[in-house]
């Protein structure tokens, strides 16, 4: 896979968390106020993080939501893993086996 080609599948796996976070946060009430780290940023800060490194420690993580544009500190993501966390990224789950389940039906 080209540079290119991984750069755009990269924005599109991106655009496609932030999608499905906003929506699953409607069911987890994740971010319900102003905050540093909204639903989408968490999303894309895990899933884009254990991607590149599946063992990544919250420090490792933190770096990741830093390469987002998210300032946050390992601790202060920690203290974010909460119910409401594993119910969005259960929600993003659910989402996108749905699209995946629509694209490719048995």
């Amino acid at each position: 896979m080209s540079k290119q080609d991984s750069s755009q599948l990269y924005g599109e796996i991106q655009r496609l968390l932030t999608e499905y976070a906003q929506t699953a946060n409607q069911w987890a009430h994740f971010s319900e106020r102003d905050t540093r780290l909204k639903a989408a940023g968490l999303v894309q800060t895990l899933v884009l993080g254990w991607l590149h490194k599946p063992n990544a420690s919250l420090n490792e993580l933190a770096r990741s939501a830093r390469d987002l544009g998210i300032r946050i500190s390992a601790s202060a993501l920690h203290a974010r893993l909460g119910k409401e966390a594993v119910v969005l990224l259960a929600g993003v789950l659910q989402l996108a086996l749905e699209d995946l389940r629509k694209a490719c039906p048995l």
